[in-house]
């Protein structure tokens, strides 16, 4: 894996200790991020990342050597010259069976956007260092929150909800996104063809619902079907309709490009997880009694089908961990006989449709891994892996074996940064920090509370059984 703007290295760090047979390689302009980078890889033990100094605008990757190459946050930040190295990259260094992943900001979403960003750009003329135009972007804001609070029109309210999602951006990202020199956003058609200039060809996007509108009516998706029957040309149309801001396009080299099909058979091969619940452990599973799960980010689901509400079960009984599909199905059949209730006879298949709707809608989650796994229980002494624990002590972003990002609480991120398997939690506070770093997939398993453990154990456990 190659990653173009790779910082110090925190998107690669986990995945190179998580995958220590493959080989990552990563570049950035800054010296100082490089050397950190450097740093924190050796003092969690890292040794298959790669990590140099290197302007995108003269770096030349080797041909055809990685199956993944990284652009994110990079591409419309920079000059053209600098996105047409970046593709340039990824066409000479994919592999024929390699993707490459560039994220940037799009149209229209952004071209809302681009009116604060040129009022801070105006306020913040003749401001410098990083702290102070900060502070002065921040007041500008506040001041724009002020006098927007008692607007009634649509345009105004419009406005006064992109200040209050500037207002919620971290510090860092609010600079890089919005202050910083260059935020050049473009359409999605614009994107592919550039890409199609360099020899690449838009596979689609890591986010599924944006190639899927799952929330379209019947009738409506029939109508944009008819109207823009090339699949990015209803991307691009949906982009308009949702006002998309930012998009995740993955590319492949153009000569090996292959006629995009979906296959959610595929799901049959993973590890599967949702954050989904019921509010009590195991809903009432009966056939037509509907139930509401509730997802923390928002999406939701109402169901009276009875397998449904059981596979649900089964993944909330599991988390966080991930569960293969097979355990998962098994473990919702067990259930589904243990409350008396009918098991349908394809229940594979509906399992199948029911996780890729969930994944499309962003409510559930799959890997094609399943040597990944973290403790369903607190160990004695439990452990946190030598890259959290150094990003823990660093201050740094850290990500679970499933590489997302956990937001730790001062008391977590203290535990975190001590948990190498030889410390044993000593107060209530401590216990609490480490019940809360299992719940996030932080705490590595341990073989001897983990043997047997499966989805259905949970579900059973549960039952009283």
């Amino acid at each position: 894996m190659l990653e173009l703007g790779c910082g110090c290295g925190l998107n690669l760090l986990p995945l190179a200790a998580m995958l220590p047979e493959a080989q990552f390689r990563g570049v950035d302009l800054t010296a100082p991020d490089i050397e950190e980078g450097r740093r924190l890889a050796a003092a969690a033990g890292v040794t298959n990342l790669r990590l140099e100094v290197a302007d995108v605008r003269a770096f030349v990757p080797a041909a055809e050597d990685f199956d993944f190459v990284i652009a994110h946050g990079l591409f419309s930040h920079v000059p053209d010259d600098a996105k047409a190295a970046i593709l340039a990259s990824c066409a000479r260094a994919l592999a024929p069976d390699g993707v490459a992943y560039i994220s940037y900001n799009t149209y229209p979403g952004w071209k809302a956007r681009e009116t604060l960003r040129d009022l801070l750009a105006l306020r913040l003329r003749g401001v410098e260092g990083v702290d102070e135009r900060l502070a002065n972007a921040r007041a500008t804001l506040a001041f724009l929150r002020a006098a927007l609070a008692t607007a009634d029109k649509p345009q105004a309210m419009a406005l006064l909800s992109l200040v209050a999602d500037m207002e919620k951006k971290d510090p860092m990202v609010f600079y890089h996104d919005e202050l910083g020199p260059f935020n050049d956003p473009c359409y999605l058609l614009q994107f592919v063809e550039w890409a199609e200039e360099h020899g690449l060809r838009y596979l689609g996007d890591a986010q599924l619902s944006l190639m899927t509108n799952p929330n379209l009516p019947e009738e409506t998706a029939a109508a944009f079907a008819a109207v823009a029957p090339e699949t990015v040309q209803g991307e691009q149309m949906m982009d308009f309709v949702v006002q998309q801001t930012f998009r995740c396009s993955l590319l492949t080299r153009a000569s090996e490009a292959k006629p995009r099909a979906w296959t959610p058979d595929a799901l049959r091969g993973c590890v599967v997880g949702s954050q989904l619940r019921a509010g009590v452990a195991v809903p009432d599973l009966r056939e037509g009694q509907r139930v509401r799960f509730t997802h923390p980010k928002g999406a939701g689901l109402e169901t009276g089908d009875a397998a449904t509400k059981a596979l649900l079960a089964v993944l909330a009984a599991a988390w966080p961990r991930r569960v293969a599909f097979a355990e998962a199905v098994a473990a919702t059949r067990r259930l589904l006989a243990s409350a008396g209730i009918e098991v349908p006879a394809a229940l594979e298949a509906q399992a199948v449709s029911v996780l890729f709707d969930l994944v499309v809608r962003q409510a559930a989650d799959f890997l094609l891994s399943s040597g990944l796994d973290c403790a369903t229980k607190v160990p004695a002494m439990p452990r946190v892996d030598a890259v959290a624990r150094t990003l823990a002590a660093s201050g740094l972003a850290v990500a679970n074996r499933w590489h997302e990002n956990v937001a730790l609480t001062p008391p977590m991120r203290a535990l975190a940064a001590r948990l190498d398997g030889t410390v044993r939690p000593t107060s209530a506070e401590e216990s609490e920090a480490a019940a809360a770093l299992s719940r996030a997939g932080l705490v590595a398993a341990d073989a001897r509370l983990n043997r047997g453990i499966a989805a259905a154990d949970g579900i059973e456990r549960l039952n009283g059984k």
